[in-house]
């Protein structure tokens, strides 16, 4: 009768001990669950913190990479404005006989005869009948120098001209003209007034001496 006790105090003891032990298990586990969550915060602010620091730095270099590239650009720019400027300009001149029928001629003075079939009328702002004016101050001298500037293929401005008569008709005129910074080229420039539309080259001959030059 007396061992019944010991072993109810001992079962007793060793539930006592058990439930101690689970307590402090519990305890345990409690605070390395609250540890555990305390520290969550910070590993997060660090994460955004390393990728904003991330994000500026590459900010920073993207800005650098700009910089440097544009100065590159305006050096490279400058570059190729100094080769274009101190390149020289050349203009391409048209020859203006190139279609031209172009004939050596025998007959005294003449050097060559030049026709083309291409020549049209200049167009005019005379209406009615026309009749030819050999006034230097007249619509029909402008519209003449211009067919003979259209048949050489030199501006009006920088044309010289020496001489525009009649060339045995009311409708036919002869003009003797040279451009300006080849003074020693002159032509004779035989035109013709077609109704309507103005004046048209007909037949140029480059003379050999300009008979009007002294």
């Amino acid at each position: 009768m007396k061992e019944s006790p010991s072993r109810f105090e001992t079962r007793n003891e060793k539930r006592k001990k058990n439930l101690v032990l689970y307590i402090l298990i519990g305890i345990v586990w409690v605070l390395i669950l609250v540890i555990g969550v305390s520290l969550l915060p910070e590993k997060e602010d660090s994460s955004t913190t390393s990728e904003e620091t991330k994000k500026e730095n590459t900010s920073a270099e993207n800005k650098s990479n700009v910089v440097q590239d544009t100065e590159e650009n305006e050096e490279t720019s400058a570059e190729e404005e100094t080769t274009v400027t101190a390149e020289p300009i050349e203009e391409e001149v048209e020859d203006p006989f190139a279609e031209a029928t172009v004939e050596q001629s025998s007959e005294q003075n003449i050097e060559k005869v030049i026709t083309n079939s291409s020549w049209k009328p200049i167009g005019t702002t005379q209406e009615g009948e026309h009749v030819a004016q050999y006034d230097t101050a007249s619509v029909d001298w402008s519209e003449m120098e211009q067919s003979l500037s259209y048949a050489i293929g030199v501006p009006v401005e920088n044309m010289t001209t020496w001489y525009i008569g009649n060339n045995g008709s009311p409708q036919d005129a002869i003009g003797t003209v040279s451009p300006s910074d080849r003074p020693d080229e002159t032509y004779q420039v035989e035109i013709r007034w077609i109704d309507e539309k103005g004046w048209k080259p007909v037949v140029i001959k480059k003379l050999t001496n300009n008979p009007y030059k002294r």
